[in-house]
């Protein structure tokens, strides 16, 4: 890694019994355009797709959107709250009841806009004060979905390449040439839309969407793609629609493939695969201090596959000030089975213990569990349980963790069924960096070296410490959240007397 970009190298060394070697997953190189906001990759990468299109792997060239290289950005349209005063004014604006802003306005028109809002609808409520401390309030409905693009924003992303093939069983297999490309544009504050286009010597594939906003009521999604191969051709068209509040959540969709439809996912088969029709219905309800409701629903047919139809519901509540019930129930209406669940847990401080009672198959099972969560800053970690069912079979399970700033090392057990098991795993990192290199735990995002020439200098990142420099001066910071501004600090009491900081703080 550096300033030029990244390159990276995943896979993993085995050794057990005749399966001994080293498995490669992905290889690329990436460099990200951060005035653009544009991703380059050459090497192995998963294409983007739609929701109502499929991602497959390839080996090849990727540009697309970067947008978590702008933070600041936010890509859905948020509600803008204007109006006008005639004399120097207060304005208070209280989103669900909250207020999110105040400010001092002069006499003319006023826009609050940036909202800090939560997916779904809400009411914005404006109440404007007056010198003599007359108010005027008014409320105004709105609706918001990360579904939906800023009116002019554009998302996209362009692969060519070769499809992966065996991904996670041989290192270089990789199939025919292929392109693929999806974009995502905001035409109207409530409108957006899409396309996905694939091709491949045999294969072309193109279909277009669009999700709607009406009138704050929700969103509806419709979708219609079409592909053609030497011989065959098909088409697949979905509709959804989903509403949420901060009480109740709905969500609808329907999919239905036609004719010999295919997409590089299936590429090269005789039959093609997936779904030819799933219709899911998921709904949710809080009932307040009397807990939550959820419900869902799919039915879906599969080629070569049975047809499946499954509801399934849950209600969760608290019982007390500790305890915490859980109760699901599903039924397959096709296999004509019924299973449920009957959990309750009780938190104690870092621990919480469980138990309950689980009906799967026509057999009955008691369960009992323990957990101690791992502290923020590493130590000890524990999760164990037992479970009997009714013919007097035990199965059991346990892990412990222990993690440093340098390592976490795991080991756990199981049985089942008569037969048992055991493992160990140590995970960490080893980073070069500053013409130094450091240990520490799985590094998943970025992370920064401070460097004071001298050694106990404690360091702290976001007002928290995170530990102090050692001999060489150096401290590594790890869990950085990339290309967000952070603020660094050193305790300076802890510099000698001779030695002066150029900065105590930086961001």
């Amino acid at each position: 890694f550096g300033p030029l970009g990244l390159a990276s190298n995943t896979g993993v060394l085995r050794a057990s019994g005749g399966d001994t070697g080293y498995l490669r997953y992905d290889t690329y190189a990436r460099v990200i355009d951060e005035n653009h906001a544009v991703g380059y990759t050459a090497g192995d990468f998963i294409t983007q797709a739609l929701p109502w299109s499929r991602s497959v792997r390839m080996g090849g060239v990727q540009a697309s959107r970067a947008f978590r290289v702008r933070p600041d950005l936010v890509t859905m349209p948020l509600p803008t709250f204007a109006g006008e005063t005639a004399v120097p004014t207060s304005v208070d604006l209280f989103v669900n009841g909250y207020r999110q802003q105040s400010a001092s306005v002069q006499p003319g028109r006023f826009v609050l806009d940036n909202i800090p809002v939560v997916n779904g609808a809400g009411q914005a409520t404006i109440v404007t004060t007056d010198a003599v401390g007359r108010q005027i309030s008014t409320t105004l409905p709105f609706y918001v979905s990360a579904t939906l693009l800023k009116p002019g924003l554009l998302d996209f992303s362009a692969e060519v390449g070769a499809l992966r093939r065996n991904y996670g069983l041989r290192n270089f297999d990789y199939g025919p040439t292929a392109a693929s490309g999806v974009a995502r544009y905001g035409l109207l504050r409530s409108l957006t839309i899409e396309g996905h286009a694939e091709a491949a010597r045999g294969l072309g594939m193109a279909g277009l969407g669009v999700a709607w906003s009406p009138r704050r009521m929700g969103i509806i999604t419709a979708s219609a793609a079409a592909s053609r191969t030497d011989a065959l051709s098909g088409s697949q068209w979905a509709v959804g629609y989903e509403y949420n509040t901060q009480r109740f959540s709905l969500a609808v969709q329907h999919e239905q493939r036609g004719g010999s439809y295919r997409d590089l996912g299936d590429f090269g088969t005789t039959s093609g695969s997936g779904a030819r029709r799933m219709d899911r219905v998921i709904g949710g309800m809080s009932l307040g201090l009397s807990g939550s409701l959820s419900v869902a629903y799919f039915d879906g047919k599969t080629l070569g596959q049975p047809d499946s139809r499954i509801a399934t519901a849950s209600y969760q509540r608290g019982l007390g000030r500790r305890a915490t019930l859980l109760a699901t129930i599903d039924h397959d209406f096709e296999r004509r089975s019924t299973g449920a669940q009957l959990r309750i847990a009780v938190p104690f401080g870092r621990n919480s213990v469980g138990g309950g009672v689980t009906y799967a198959d026509g057999r009955t099972r008691t369960e009992v569990d323990f957990a101690r969560s791992m502290p923020s800053q590493g130590g000890l970690g524990v999760d164990a349980g037992v479970a009997v069912d009714q013919r007097g079979e035990t199965f059991g399970q346990g892990t412990v963790t222990w993690r440093n700033n340098d390592v976490q090392v795991q080991a756990g057990a199981a049985t089942a069924a008569g037969q048992s098991s055991a493992w160990t795993s140590a995970t960490g990192s080893i980073i070069a960096m500053d013409r130094s290199v450091f240990t520490a735990n799985r590094v998943s995002d970025a992370f920064a070296v401070v460097n004071t020439g001298q050694r106990g200098v404690g360091v702290f990142y976001e007002n928290q410490r995170v530990g102090a420099t050692d001999k060489r001066g150096r401290l590594f910071v790890p869990h950085v959240i990339s290309y967000q501004n952070a603020t660094y600090a050193i305790d300076a009491l802890a510099l000698s007397a001779d030695q002066v900081a150029d900065a105590v703080k930086l961001q």
